[in-house]
């Protein structure tokens, strides 16, 4: 099996992301690993569920229910942090489960799903670097 990884990407913002992902991988920390996969899996699925909503898959009708599934994944990754309690990002997950919480299935929902992705991805950028600068 090939040792080295190179980015196909011509995004410069995908060969860093993957870039860093294979330092943190590299290091061998499990740990600081399972919480890039599930962040990255996070950030996956709210990235799909945020072209959902401009295909209209995602409506107010069911926001809350997508919503729950993000809380969901959200708090596998804070139940992981709570095991370092010094990570700063941690802070950053528990204010992302709390707005999770206050979704529902109306169109005030709805309209405040339409930002969660981008903060979905944000939050796995401020986790992925705090994991890389520690590990360095």
């Amino acid at each position: 099996m090939k040792y080295e990884f190179e980015s196909k990407s011509k995004d410069s913002h995908i060969n860093e992301e993957e870039y860093q992902w294979v330092k943190i991988l590299a290091k061998g920390n499990p740990y600081a690993g399972m919480l890039l996969v599930y962040s990255q899996k996070l950030c996956a699925v709210a990235h799909e569920f945020g072209n959902a909503m401009v295909e209209g898959q995602i409506n107010k009708n069911n926001a809350g229910f997508y919503a729950s599934r993000l809380k969901g994944r959200a708090g596998k990754i804070l139940e992981i942090l709570s095991e370092e309690p010094d990570l700063s990002s941690r802070k950053t997950f528990e204010g992302l489960i709390i707005k999770l919480e206050e979704f529902g299935d109306n169109q005030a929902s709805y309209d405040a799903f339409k930002e969660i992705p981008e903060k979905i991805h944000m939050a796995s950028h401020e986790l992925c670097d705090e994991l890389y600068i520690r590990l360095k």
